[in-house]
């Protein structure tokens, strides 16, 4: 048998809760600013006619294990930004390492309630890198623990589903 002739399935989705930003914890002390700017959120979300006019304090984010021509074209975007930004095609640099969890995070986390076998993408538009990247980095829900623990988080799916 060839690699081939293997039947083809669904990668598994493994769902994360992902924390938002502007959302009070219980792991420090209360953060009066916090509050004053989760009620204002949740102001503009009832201004914007929104569902909910409450604004959650998580999302479910899928996250899969990684193609190999899906690293590759992480690894190329990830190289090819660090060094526009005037950065280092380096894993030591820390510009690098920015990029590489941003792509990651594009590129793997999908939405866990649609079609396992053709999930729709977590963020920004199918087939569209550059928009997820936006969506991202313009968003005042995720910010950057939120990117580095979703890199995480699919590093870590990725070594149970195919331990090295």
């Amino acid at each position: 048998m060839r690699l081939k002739d293997i039947r083809a399935g669904a990668r598994a989705i493994h769902r994360v809760r992902l924390p938002l930003v502007n959302v009070p914890t219980p792991f420090g002390p209360p953060q009066t600013e916090l509050a004053a700017q989760r009620e204002r959120d949740q102001a503009a979300a009832a201004q914007q006619g929104a569902a909910a006019s409450v604004v959650p304090d998580h999302v479910e984010v899928g996250v899969r294990v990684l193609l190999g021509s899906e690293v590759d074209a992480i690894l190329e975007n990830t190289a090819q930004t660090a060094l526009e930004k005037g950065g280092k095609d380096s894993p030591t640099n820390p510009l690098y390492q920015y990029w590489l969890s941003i792509y990651t995070v594009v590129v793997s986390c999908v939405d866990p309630d649609s079609d396992p076998s053709n999930p729709a993408p977590f963020f920004g538009e199918r087939g569209n890198l550059e928009s997820a990247v936006a969506e991202i980095l313009g968003s005042p829900h995720i910010g950057r623990d939120g990117i580095i623990y979703l890199h995480e988080q699919q590093e870590h799916w990725q070594d149970i589903c195919n331990p090295q």
